[in-house]
């Protein structure tokens, strides 16, 4: 029995020096050989968060991501972004993927987004840009936003995260609920 292990460790040394020497081959990667396009961190379960004078400001989390230190940015996967504001207000971002300037927190949200403010506002788009400085929602992309039995649609937008100044650019089309006729 002690013979068994003794096989078993003297193998697992053996492959792990193997694989530790200079000549291994390397894997060729999807993104390019350059350094900086190679990611520092790949993970599961991504969380990031910007705080401002020991409050939250917003918290993302992601199935996945990738974080890239020389590029400054991270690639998350089908995320979760909650924004806090200091009077209680509350808005949830989500999306298939999001692209994170790691210095600025500049956000560029693809696939499926959707914003959600807890007045009832919904938007949703398939491309969604955030500039965490000027604390500003735009895209050029086709846009629907929806309260209750009300749907506005255009292309291109601006608006704060709470929508409470939303900007419809062009093609801007109403359906509004007839409230005349509710009892």
């Amino acid at each position: 029995m002690k013979r068994t292990y003794a096989i078993i460790l003297v193998i697992t040394v053996s492959l792990f020096l193997a694989a530790c020497g200079d000549n291994k081959p390397r894997p060729k990667l999807p993104l390019g050989d350059k350094m900086e396009d190679i990611p520092s961190y790949v993970m599961q379960g991504f969380k990031m968060r910007n705080t401002d004078k020991g409050g939250v400001d917003w918290e993302l989390e992601a199935k996945g991501a990738q974080v890239f230190e020389m590029k400054k940015k991270a690639y998350a996967q089908d995320f979760t972004m909650h924004t806090f504001e200091k009077n209680g207000s509350t808005s949830v971002l989500t999306g298939e993927r999001a692209v994170i300037n790691t210095d600025t927190n500049f956000l560029e949200a693809t696939g499926n987004v959707r914003l959600k403010s807890d007045n009832g506002m919904l938007l949703i788009t398939d491309k969604l840009f955030w500039d965490d400085a000027k604390k500003l929602a735009y895209g050029d992309a086709a846009v629907t936003v929806i309260k209750g039995g009300t749907v506005l649609k255009g292309v291109g937008f601006e608006s704060d995260m709470y929508m409470r100044d939303l900007k419809i650019h062009s093609r801007v089309k109403l359906k509004a609920k007839d409230i005349g006729n509710e009892q």
